[in-house]
């Protein structure tokens, strides 16, 4: 199983349960990226996405609740990370973890009145650091609280920097309170002094004169228009203000069905107020159809310290905003809620909800899904990404432009006979041939990534052999008597194209991919030679520096013995012998990465279809998520010897080796 240790790698497993009407794959991208960093045991248990109703676009603002079993989890991982990780070296950060340590210090405000701590992220935000609002979640206590409590947890969490007029205005809205009421969060920006209000009521008649009592005249007219039709289906409202020197004019309402949101009996409610929202203009018909179909629940496989989980889905709340002169905009709040399953036994009949089990696709359903989803996420200039990450689990990983990735796709898709390949074949070929320079030699960065590098066998000699064979352009080939001459005094080539007395080294996953595309050359022998020899002897291990595992050098053997380099036959069963044994009880090789090169290696060396590849090819369908991809996963590193530190893999380029071993199994 799987360690899922940040909450970035449970919204990844999780990623495939959420229709892209609601999060599109880059926002879903964009919030898993943010939360890399966060420890998935610092917020086990709820977390929730929004989206807009009024608007057929998707957003992606993403929140998740922090409670006292994980404060010390974050405000530990904030202090220890220093300056490993950006995002936690940034002040506002900082300002967080000492925030959870104040909470967790007993005879505080923060300790006698903070419930739990909301983080909010802002997707479509401009900032160079993934910095979330914070919302402070207060306990009830039948008298509320005082404006000498309140003044002691502003400066407690706010470390005294609000202004005095800012100060009278919360006294202000504080006094105004009717009885029915209560402060339930305080709100707080790492973009401004603004301070957040949230009130909870339970009957929406006592909101209305509050907002009339606190000047809001307007937006109280607007909110009893709008909000009186759905009054009899909520349990409860919140309401938020927002606080500079004054009360700004803009009011959000949530409004809650139940305090429960797991109860079916909750289902009916949702489906009335919609069909209203609908009549009212403010809910596109589709909005409501997905997120009616919301609610359910599956089993995930999270991390082994978390055991196995019910990852309910349901709807938390609406947000309705009003803004004088304006119309109402209305938002849906949606998440999960993680159980373990022996709690799940003890909820009632009416709270269970039906298992939902995956049903495989068929092997044409899931190249289908594939290639569309590869349609999709491709850039407009024809790339496809890779993802730099400083650890090899793919943590903390961000987008970093590279022809690599792209190039190893258009290969993965030559051998699927689909319209839609085409397309992405002609976008990447224009990204590639235009990133060459005047030697047709190419460099692992992209001038879009902004670092200098110098051109490398590797990306040269893997993009020409594509790009020949499958656009067949000719004027390529001026480039081989340069990459000849880049060998060494034993005839290896080298890795980087640089001058004679340069510091250089020698891999070789990059000499079997030199050899795929210079051909059955007498110059290259000595590099297959080598390449049989490490094999034969088993240091296969040792023998390559870019790369992660020995199937990577197996994968580049075989694909180039496929391809007419028959230096190789040799050595066909030895490999495949070596392959077999690390075969696992469920038929994978350990990942779908691994899994798939393992596949395209033993069918290249025209291995039979049997019980071991049928075993592998139905780990491969089980293992694609319902979008249509495959989990990232790291494939090869860097940067040049004598030391590591960078791990690069991507969704895309797991995603394409996977179509390749099933389009050539199922000859689709």
């Amino acid at each position: 199983m799987l360690s899922y240790q940040s909450l970035g790698q449970v919204l990844q497993k999780l990623g495939h349960l959420i229709p892209d009407s609601l999060i599109d794959d880059l926002c879903k991208q964009t919030i898993i990226d943010y939360t890399r960093s966060i420890p998935i045991m610092s917020c086990p248990r709820a977390f929730g996405f929004e989206t807009t109703l009024t608007a057929p676009g998707t957003s992606g603002d993403f929140a998740f609740c922090v409670t006292t079993e994980g404060r010390d989890t974050l405000a530990c991982k904030i202090e220890q990370a220093g300056s490993q990780l950006y995002t936690f070296n940034h002040p506002w950060w900082l300002f967080i973890g000492k925030l959870c340590r104040f909470w967790a210090h007993e005879n505080t405000f923060l300790y006698n009145h903070m419930r739990n701590l909301w983080m909010e992220y802002k997707v479509g935000r401009e900032t160079n650091y993934a910095l979330p609002h914070i919302f402070i979640g207060l306990k009830k206590v039948p008298e509320g609280i005082s404006e000498q409590e309140l003044d002691g947890l502003i400066n407690s969490v706010w470390l005294g920097s609000s202004s005095n007029k800012q100060i009278k205005t919360i006294h202000r809205c504080l006094s105004q309170v009717p009885k029915e009421g209560y402060l339930f969060q305080l709100g707080f920006s790492p973009f401004s002094a603004v301070i957040r209000l949230c009130f909870k009521f339970h009957d929406a008649r006592h909101i209305f004169p509050f907002l009339k009592e606190l000047g809001l005249a307007e937006q109280e007219q607007q909110a009893i228009s709008f909000i009186e039709d759905f009054s009899p289906y909520l349990h409860s409202f919140c309401i938020h203000f927002d606080v500079n020197d004054n009360l700004m004019p803009q009011v959000g309402v949530e409004l809650h069905i139940d305090e429960n949101p797991l109860e079916l009996s909750v289902q009916s409610h949702w489906e009335s107020i919609f069909t209203k929202l609908v009549m009212k203009g403010v809910c596109l018909e589709s909005k409501k159809d997905t997120l009616l179909k919301w609610h359910g629940c599956s089993y995930e496989d999270l991390d082994s310290s978390l055991d196995q989980y019910l990852t309910y889905r349901f709807l938390y709340y609406l947000k309705a905003v009003f803004i004088p002169g304006a119309s109402v905009r209305v938002k849906a709040y949606f998440g999960f809620i993680n159980r373990k399953p022996e709690l799940d036994k003890v909820l009632s009949n009416s709270s269970r909800v039906l298992i939902e089990k995956k049903i495989n696709n068929s092997p044409k359903q899931a190249v289908e899904q594939g290639l569309l989803w590869l349609k999709k996420v491709q850039l407009p200039q024809g790339e496809f990404k890779t993802y730099l990450s400083p650890s090899p689990s793919m943590e903390y990983s961000r987008y970093d432009s590279s022809p690599f990735v792209t190039c190893g796709i258009l290969y993965n898709l030559s051998f699927l006979d689909h319209p839609v390949v085409e397309g992405i074949q002609k976008k990447a070929k224009f990204f590639l041939t235009e990133l060459a320079d005047k030697n047709f030699l190419w460099r692992y960065w992209t001038p879009r990534s902004q670092k200098k590098i110098d051109p490398d066998m590797d990306d040269t000699c893997l993009i020409s052999f594509v790009l020949q064979k499958i656009f067949n352009i000719e004027e390529i080939a001026q480039n081989k008597a340069i990459l000849l001459a880049n060998r060494n005094e034993d005839g290896l080539f080298s890795t980087w194209i640089r001058k004679k007395n340069a510091p250089n080294d020698v891999d070789t996953v990059v000499n079997a991919n030199a050899i795929l595309y210079l051909g059955q050359n007498p110059l290259c022998g000595e590099a297959a030679k080598y390449i049989m020899d490490c094999i034969r002897v088993g240091w296969e291990d040792g023998s390559y520096w870019y790369y992660l595992n020995n199937l990577s050098l197996y994968y580049a053997v075989a694909r180039a013995y496929a391809n007419g380099i028959r230096a190789f036959a040799d050595i066909t069963g030895l490999i495949t012998e070596k392959i077999l044994v690390e075969q696992l009880e469920n038929g994978s090789f350990h990942t779908p990465l691994q899994t798939a090169m393992a596949l395209c290696t033993l069918l290249n060396f025209n291995y039979p279809k049997d019980n071991k590849t049928f075993q592998a090819i139905n780990f491969l369908l089980n293992s694609q998520t319902e979008s249509g991809y495959w989990p990232e996963e790291a494939f090869y590193c860097g940067p040049e010897p004598p030391h590591r530190h960078v791990w690069f893999g991507s969704r895309e380029l797991t995603t394409g080796v996977c179509l390749e071993a099933l389009a050539r199994y199922y000859a689709i």
